[in-house]
């Protein structure tokens, strides 16, 4: 069934001061890898990280990189702390390097290059 109804029935409200529309910060960062742990020792407790939360966790460790890339205040103290961070995610196998979209990837090696 469909019906239309000649209401708004969404509102949304920008903050400048929005996790999305600030610049990023050392805070950020830390805060996505907590995110990150998180969702993998909540699974491993439970017997092993599904392959659903893994490819989310991939794409969260994306995102986090993209955020630093994109940022005005990405120092190369931040950007140095961002690819420490993803590289250990790595290593403790709680993101797999397939899981993180391509672009997000190049950044890495970017960054990696530069700082």
């Amino acid at each position: 069934r469909l019906a239309i109804v000649d209401a708004p029935l969404y509102g949304y409200i920008m903050q400048p001061q929005s996790i999305t529309r600030s610049d990023f910060s050392e805070k950020k960062v830390l805060s996505y890898v907590a995110g990150i742990e998180s969702v993998s020792e909540y699974f491993s407790q439970r017997g092993g990280v599904p392959r659903a939360a893994l490819k989310r966790c991939g794409i969260a460790s994306g995102m986090m990189l993209g955020k630093v890339w994109h940022s005005r205040a990405a120092v190369p103290e931040l950007r140095s702390l961002a690819l420490r961070e993803f590289w250990r995610l790595v290593r403790e196998r709680k993101i797999l390097l397939r899981d993180v979209p391509c672009k997000n990837l190049l950044r890495v090696l970017i960054m990696g290059l530069v700082v």
